[in-house]
């Protein structure tokens, strides 16, 4: 998966989120924070330099 993707989909699931009733789409996104987390690691090594 490309890197750009990796932020449009994270930031599709941030849209879901707000308007979420279903518990399976809640433990799919649950599941992507690592990923996530990792992308946001990777940015702020980036802006630290």
């Amino acid at each position: 998966m490309d890197y750009d993707e990796n932020w449009l989909n994270m930031l599709a699931d941030r849209n879901l989120v707000v308007h979420l009733y279903e518990e399976e789409m809640a433990d799919e996104i649950y599941d992507s924070l690592p990923d996530y987390l990792t992308l946001f690691e990777k940015l702020y090594s980036k802006l630290k330099k």
